[in-house]
């Protein structure tokens, strides 16, 4: 075992996160601690006097095998930004080839990448500990502009789904050491987040990335291995065959082609009819009422994703569901928003639609759409399981994106509270009859310009209705509502995000711990209504 590991073990805080400068080793023996970095003369002479610790440090991990994480095959991993395209994470080298290199201290190994980067491996319990160096990246890049000197990002540890370390890294900053505590752990997630000053400069690096082991590293690196293949394989399994389709009395289900899905399902009540496409992602890509026109933006236009890769996905539309918290879909998971779902009926008027396990969040996704004959109202149910072997925290976020472009007006509550909303387009929003009314036809045709506008409120009412030029109306409203609460900030009652292209219509559930096999639920209504005569 290395001196220089033991004495990491045992040097004081403000020297283990950076608080002295460390001294650049030009030779690294394979097996550092975090930092390939020893502590100045004036420090090394209290280590010594510290022979108890180093002892107890010999007797913890005597027994524990040690293996660098860049030899550990990721069990999921995403595409992030570069200079030259999407790409995965550098391995014993930085984004350009080079030796990896944080505020002057140059590491052999480590696991670069680009803010937006996430890499998953599956522990099974066979790990103790997790060490590093973290930091930004030093070597430039031609476009990297003079701004960027002052950027960073949030270097993250996540153990089975639950953030234990956070690190923010300036460019130019030493190294900030890091570990955690692994011992029972099953899931281990690295995460390097957006930081300030756009995105461009936060090149970023775990540096020295080692793992302390509960057993042997072969059976480790085997069930790493085998981690890996398992979850290659559920993100390329072909879509599952459709099950025949029932005969419901007043409802009539085809299955034919929709825009540039080759395999849709029509359900059509006679009041209103739904497209839904079980083999990409299960989203409602179209709604229509009666004889109005296309109220869904969005989806279909474009053909299905090539791969289910994390980081590759290309925006989607129609009614989809994201998982919460906020760094579940950061970067996207496509299997659950746009891979193969299956297809059931499990009831009269009931259609079903199932995804696979996401390996990166180990959590399976179903709608549930529950229709009647001659009716306009769909009861809309999207329920997040937890497949993980451990509890853990997940909530669901509706959104339904509509046309912009035919949408003549929003209504909604009068807000108890609202997020501030640029003059420019508070204008357009008047209380009419006891509601908000955004005028979005007039807001149209205003000389705005390209923008966006996101309204957040929190109020006791949560139903929206948007009314569109041809007369068709859809109201979105959540079942599960819960009496306002300003403190409850991750729930806003009515959530609207309107660019040119289309429109969304959001719902947040709560986020709650979630067992073993738990469900996060969130249930809605659809009221469509058609054109008036």
């Amino acid at each position: 075992m290395s001196s220089r590991r033991l004495l990491w073990g045992a040097m004081p805080k403000a020297q283990r996160s950076g608080g002295a400068a460390p001294v650049q080793t030009p030779a690294w023996d394979g097996a550092p601690g975090p930092c390939d970095a020893v502590a100045a003369p004036a420090e090394r002479g209290k280590f010594f006097g510290r022979r108890w610790i180093l002892l107890l440090a010999c007797a913890c991990l005597a027994a524990a095998e040690e293996l660098s994480l860049t030899e550990v095959p990721p069990t999921d991993q995403a595409h992030f930004w570069s200079q030259a395209g999407p790409r995965l994470a550098a391995v014993d080298a930085n984004l350009f080839g080079h030796p990896i290199a944080i505020g002057g201290t140059v590491f052999p190994r480590g696991i670069a990448a680009h803010s937006g980067y996430s890499g998953v491996w599956r522990l099974a319990g066979m790990a103790l500990s997790f060490s590093a160096a973290v930091g930004i990246e030093d070597e430039a890049h031609a476009q990297d502009g003079p701004g960027d000197a002052e950027a960073d990002a949030v270097f993250a540890v996540l153990v089975d789904r639950r953030v234990v370390e956070r690190r923010t890294c300036r460019v130019g900053a030493p190294p900030q050491a890091i570990a955690v505590g692994l011992a029972g752990a099953q899931h281990l997630e690295l995460r390097i987040e957006y930081g300030r000053s756009g995105f461009v400069r936060q090149r970023g690096a775990f540096a020295a990335p080692l793992l302390r082991l509960a057993g042997e590293r072969p059976a480790f690196l085997a069930a790493a291995a085998q981690a890996a293949h398992a979850a290659q394989e559920e993100r390329e399994r072909p879509a599952p065959a459709w099950p025949v389709l029932p005969a419901w009395e007043g409802i009539a289900l085809r299955r034919e082609p929709f825009r540039a899905f080759p395999a849709a399902l029509t359900i059509d009540t006679g009041a209103c009819r739904l497209v839904v496409v079980p083999d990409h992602g299960g989203m409602v890509v179209s709604c229509r009422a009666g004889g109005g026109g296309e109220m869904i933006a969005g989806a279909g236009n474009d053909a299905p994703p090539r791969s289910l890769a994390r980081g590759l996905l290309r925006d989607c539309g129609g009614h989809f569901v994201r998982s919460k918290p906020r760094n579940h879909f950061t970067p996207a998971e496509p299997l659950l928003l746009a891979g193969p779902y299956q297809l059931a009926f499990p009831a009269d008027g009931v259609v079903e639609l199932t995804s696979r396990t996401s390996p990166y969040l180990l959590l399976r996704q179903r709608c549930t759409l529950t229709l009647r004959a001659g009716s306009g109202a769909v009861a809309v149910r999207n329920t997040l399981v937890n497949a993980a072997p451990f509890a853990q925290e997940a909530g669901v976020w509706s959104l339904t994106r509509l046309r912009t472009g035919g949408l003549a007006r929003i209504v909604f509550p009068v807000a108890a509270e609202r997020t501030a909303v640029p003059e420019s387009f508070a204008v357009f929003i008047a209380e009419v009859g006891g509601s908000s009314v955004l005028d979005v036809a007039a807001l149209l045709a205003a000389p705005l310009g390209k923008g966006s506008l996101e309204l957040l409120q929190w109020t006791d009412g949560d139903r929206v209705e948007a009314a569109f030029s041809d007369g068709s109306r859809l109201a979105v409203r959540s079942r599960d509502a819960e009496p306002y609460q300003a403190a409850d900030r991750d729930r806003p009652s009515t959530h609207l995000y309107l660019v040119d292209a289309f429109t969304e219509v959001e719902l947040h559930g709560p986020v709650r711990r979630l067992e073993p096999g738990g469900e996060a639920v969130l249930s809605e209504s659809w009221e469509c209504t058609g054109a008036q005569r």
